[in-house]
């Protein structure tokens, strides 16, 4: 895969803040976009599931 500074500066967003289920979710689909679908898979993986009560 090509050096892309987008997904260099939101994967070191996405690890600074690894919470950020928004920010998360963002790289994900920009990584589908451009064909990583493991990546991307990797990334939603570790969202966070809602939890009804």
């Amino acid at each position: 895969m090509n050096p892309d500074p987008l997904l260099d500066s939101l994967r070191a967003a996405v690890t600074a803040a690894p919470e950020d289920v928004p920010l998360r979710l963002h790289l994900a689909g920009l990584l589908l976009d451009r064909g990583a679908r493991d990546d991307a898979v990797a990334h939603l993986g570790t969202c966070p599931t809602p939890n009804p009560s």
